[in-house]
């Protein structure tokens, strides 16, 4: 009998990359999944016959963040889902409550989870003690489900130490539809890069793409900072994709160091982003990765950025000196010293680039995600 799933997720409405392993799971494994989401979902999120999503009432819409949605236990108790999936996050309150109404209900509760906290957290006075409480009550939700699904083996290892059992912890490597972002690269031709290249005068220089929201967290003033100290400044090109608070300021700052940069803004269209990235030979991210890594390592860009606490459990595909290289924090002249030296050099870029393929199809492909969230689950291959 196929397996009914209840994601619950108020993120869900608009998350691209869960509706794309959420529609990969149900078309590899034999399960269907409802989603209960709070928000109107997005034109892109596309539901299938097995993947469907409801839009239901948060009573807790006018509180910051948190969210409370009551009609998923009218959900559980009228639909008798065979396993509930959810994300333990603090403010998501309903998530966390199921940790006892699925014990009341007897249904398998599965929670998908970074597993150790990346953010970074008050440490000092009152707020830190606050932070203690927050952790343990999400330890203690954790510890009650069926199953746990971690993004990476440092989630696992956080949560063994944390005293939950670990036979019924599952990492599967959070990843993006890795086999659709490497079949996007295929079609692109040289005649196609040389033209992205004659239109941004890009031929013969060394081509650094960053690809990602502009906030400050990401820190690409650091990059900008050390080109512009660069004596190899005339022979590099940044090319800058994406939109967000820092854009003007990040444009005016490479304007003024008079480098050769081009800030593009958004990009959706997914044949344009393939010829972006095939043109490239660096993808830099000084400051916090996501996802974004998968993104470049599917095109056999090896990714640049600094050692910082709170990067995404994604950056444990990163080895540095082989697909990639870590700066430290805030270190401008190591920047420096990598844009004139190994930055220039095609084997180098070279043999890291084949590496970065390398562990998209080993590390980070979709297979092995959906594969070990289907062993938490409890669902089966189609035959």
């Amino acid at each position: 009998m196929t397996n009914k799933i209840l994601f619950v997720s108020k993120d869900a409405s608009w998350q691209r990359y869960r509706n794309e392993i959420l529609t990969e799971l149900t078309a590899r494994f034999d399960c269907e999944v409802d989603v209960i989401t709070q928000s109107d979902i997005k034109d892109y999120i596309i539901p299938t016959n097995k993947l469907r999503y409801l839009k239901c009432l948060n009573i807790f819409k006018y509180i910051g963040s948190l969210s409370l949605f009551p009609y998923v236990y009218k959900f559980i108790v009228k639909e008798k889902p065979s396993v509930v999936l959810a994300l333990p996050n603090s403010s998501n309150i309903t998530e966390l409550t199921l940790a006892l109404f699925c014990k009341l209900t007897r249904t398998k509760l599965v929670y998908w989870t970074h597993g150790y906290d990346h953010c970074q957290r008050p440490n000092t006075g009152i707020r830190k003690h606050l932070e203690r409480i927050r952790v343990t009550i999400i330890n203690w939700c954790i510890s009650k489900g069926d199953s746990i699904i971690t993004f990476s083996a440092p989630g696992k290892q956080y949560l063994v130490e944390q005293g939950i059992k670990e036979h019924k912890i599952f990492v599967a490597p959070n990843t993006l539809n890795t086999e659709k972002l490497l079949a996007s690269y295929l079609p692109v031709t040289n005649l196609q890069v040389e033209d992205f290249k004659t239109q941004y005068s890009l031929h013969n220089k060394t081509v650094y793409l960053f690809s990602g929201r502009l906030r400050e967290g990401k820190r690409l003033n650091h990059f900008i900072s050390a080109l512009a100290k660069s004596k190899h400044k005339a022979d590099v090109a940044i090319i800058v994709v994406g939109n967000g608070e820092m854009f003007d300021q990040w444009k005016s700052m490479s304007e003024n160091a008079d480098l050769n940069s081009h800030f593009l803004g958004e990009i959706f269209d997914e044949t344009k982003l393939a010829v972006i990235f095939k043109s490239a030979d660096w993808f830099i991210m000084p400051g916090y990765v996501g996802l974004a890594i998968v993104h470049a390592f599917s095109a056999g860009l090896p990714v640049l950025t600094e050692k910082i606490s709170f990067h995404s459990p994604e950056i444990n595909y990163l080895k540095d000196g082989v697909n990639g290289k870590m700066f430290d924090e805030f270190s401008i002249d190591q920047w420096t010293t990598f844009i004139d030296s190994e930055g220039l050099n095609a084997a180098t870029k070279s043999g890291m680039s084949q590496e970065a393929l390398k562990t998209v199809n080993n590390e980070a492909s979709i297979s092995n995600q959906l594969s070990s969230m289907a062993k938490a689950l409890g669902v089966m291959a189609n035959v």
